[in-house]
């Protein structure tokens, strides 16, 4: 049987908190190994992504997107706050002037700290 690649679910992200490595069960130098392993042999990983950012004070992601406030409103005024995997969340307004400049800026600064290949499954059922 062949194998394309290996779908790497939330299970790599600290706490399920999107764009972190859980360090302590995906060493970054391991991940790194594995993937060089797979390329080897003509084989990728894909990462899931999920929209739902983690309300963290000193989480930078969401810092960040509450300084550029590209987060989806309530009715009421304020970020919209919604519970996934990692607890309370707020999500990327994607229709946002700002939103693109954030979520590049958030995905290549994981890229280039997390060894991935780059290929992502963005995982919208979240919303």
């Amino acid at each position: 049987m062949f194998i394309f690649c290996i779908i790497n679910t939330r299970s790599y992200m600290e706490n399920f908190k999107v764009f972190t490595l859980n360090e302590k069960t995906f060493p970054q130098e391991s991940v790194y190994n594995f993937i060089q392993d797979l390329h080897q042999n003509g084989q990728y990983i894909v990462t899931i992504l999920d929209p739902g950012v983690k309300v963290e004070k000193n989480y930078l992601p969401y810092k960040r997107g509450c300084e550029s406030k590209i987060w989806i409103q309530s009715a009421r005024g304020g970020d919209l706050i919604g519970k996934v995997w990692p607890g309370r969340v707020v999500f990327p307004d994607w229709f946002h002037p700002n939103i693109e400049k954030w979520w590049f800026h958030e995905l290549q600064t994981w890229i280039e700290e997390v060894p991935i290949d780059g290929r992502i499954f963005f995982c919208r059922n979240m919303m």
